[in-house]
């Protein structure tokens, strides 16, 4: 009975962490995504590229390469709550004209921060026959955090 125990707790844990199924699934597309922000990036001079989820900033940090502009971290909350919120906040002094990208079709609270904002429409990469991974680019200028 413990044996078969084990072997049930074993294949759960395998498949929260995606090892018995597509390993590749966490990452497929990042790359589509990124290269395409990098080279929206360099359209207008950006003082930064701001998004507003955490794994969306690190996706952008790996893949939107090479890029003009630093990669900033909407502060959503007073105090942070991960590495990007310490360590690379959007301030006052980053918002005059930034490239912003999310994975929100409609980022209202966060174009109500802007003096002006134009959307740069979507982006998406094709995950599998189902599935695609899409962001949306606002070009905004005076965002205040």
């Amino acid at each position: 009975m413990a044996l078969v125990t084990a072997a049930r707790v074993g294949v759960l844990a395998l498949e929260s962490l995606n090892l018995g199924g597509d390993e590749a699934q966490r990452v497929r597309g990042w790359d589509h995504i990124g290269a395409r922000v990098a080279r929206a990036a360099t359209a207008a001079p950006y003082s930064c590229i701001v998004t507003d989820e955490r794994e969306l900033m690190g996706a952008l940090l790996f893949y939107a390469r090479p890029r003009p502009a630093p990669v900033k971290m909407w502060p959503w909350l007073a105090h942070p709550v991960n590495h990007y919120d310490l360590a690379t906040p959007l301030t006052a002094a980053d918002g005059g004209r930034v490239l912003l990208v999310t994975a929100q079709k409609d980022p209202s609270s966060l174009l109500a921060r802007a003096a002006r904002s134009r959307p740069l429409g979507p982006h998406a990469a094709r995950l599998d026959a189902q599935r695609t991974r899409t962001v949306y680019l606002f070009d905004c200028e005076n965002m205040r955090p």
